[in-house]
């Protein structure tokens, strides 16, 4: 009986050691990091550890509860992903992965830091898969006064794809490429783009200040924006503000911004300051500039069914849709239009006017509104 009951105790000795090893062992959560198989995230804090650890980068992540991460102020939250340091000797390791908001909200994020750069809940992402899907960020405040790429949600998105995720009233600042989701989409140095990027289906209404390559989404992209919109100021001291997007040279479609916009120099529009093409989008805000500010947009190669209401206000090349623009097709503006000289109710003059005819078809402009 006693090598019986010695036995049993034996027994459930090695079950209850298996049990706290298995606990030991588990990361997050629960959950392996694979497709089938998420790490969970539950906390605060287990929210902090991935930006911890670089090796869980490429992992499956799945948010299971709304978090707030008000206990984290300055820079103490650890951001995910890193751009190569060299100062610091350490490589580039970008999030790869896939963050599955769940349609969940995170509140309360903030991040303060003088001259830091890629600078967001994701400090870097860069992959053929990687996602950051149906995620909202409540009142997120991000400064980097003399930072490059911030953004609320991502600072340097590379590639990837960011998916019906939404920031609700935040506020963002930083010197260049700076949005109010993200503060790049794609890569700033041209060319040298590996993976595609794009947001798609998002929205964002954020108080963004910053330089150049300023939006109230996207600072600048090289990426498709699409289904996309922005309700949030939108200050720029210098080149290519918009109420969307600062400067894009890809695609803009099915999107719209509303906000006060304004732009000290050159390029400032309700949806980008300049833009490769723009389709189906719409503007519905104040736009303050110097040159070429329009009310969708500062510049853009082709604007296609689109239109713009509000207010523009510029010196030169100022247009109720656009300050300048080299095709225009079935659009429309109803803006009220101020400039010093080279202003029009759709258009200020676009180069091809200047000798040549206009590449402007079925579109036209509200005479009494833009006065």
């Amino acid at each position: 009986m006693e090598r019986k009951g010695a036995f049993h105790l034996t027994v459930a000795l090695c079950v209850f050691v298996a049990v706290l090893s298995q606990a030991a062992i588990a990361k997050y959560g629960g959950g392996t990091g694979e497709p089938d198989d998420p790490y969970l995230i539950y906390t605060p804090e287990q929210m902090n550890a991935i930006g911890a650890d670089p090796n869980d980068w490429d992992k499956h992540f799945k948010l299971m509860a709304d978090l707030d991460l008000s206990a984290y102020t300055g820079d103490q939250f650890n951001m995910i992903g890193r751009r190569m340091s060299r100062g610091l000797g350490l490589s580039e390791v970008p999030f790869a992965g896939v963050f599955d908001g769940n349609a969940r909200r995170i509140s309360n994020f903030t991040y303060t830091g003088q001259g830091q750069s890629d600078t967001g809940l994701f400090r870097y992402v860069d992959g053929p898969n990687a996602e950051i899907r149906d995620l909202g960020l409540i009142a997120p405040e991000v400064y980097a006064w003399e930072g490059t790429h911030i953004g609320a949600l991502v600072g340097n998105l590379r590639g990837g794809t960011i998916a019906n995720c939404r920031i609700e009233e935040g506020v963002v600042e930083g010197r260049q490429y700076v949005g109010g989701m993200v503060g790049a989409v794609g890569n700033p140095v041209r060319g040298g783009a590996i993976h595609a990027a794009m947001l798609t289906g998002c929205y964002g209404n954020c108080e963004v200040s910053g330089g150049s390559y300023v939006g109230g989404l996207a600072g600048y992209t090289e990426g498709l924006i699409q289904d996309c919109h922005a309700t949030g100021n939108v200050v720029g001291r210098d080149n290519y503000v918009g109420g969307l997007v600062g400067s894009g040279h890809d695609t803009i479609a099915d999107s719209y911004a509303g906000g006060f916009v304004t732009g000290i120099a050159d390029c400032v529009g309700g949806v980008a300051g300049s833009v490769q093409n723009v389709v189906n989008c719409h503007a519905d805000g104040i736009v303050r500039g110097r040159g070429k500010v329009g009310g969708l947009a500062g510049y853009a190669n082709t604007i296609l069914n689109c239109y713009a209401h509000g207010i523009v206000i510029g010196d030169e090349h100022v247009g109720g849709l656009a300050g300048d623009a080299s095709s225009i097709t079935n659009s429309y503006a109803s803006a009220f239009v101020r400039g010093t000289t080279l202003a029009g109710g759709l258009v200020g003059l676009p180069e091809p006017c200047q000798g040549t005819p206009c590449d402007i078809v079925a579109s036209f402009w509200d005479i009494e509104t833009s006065g």
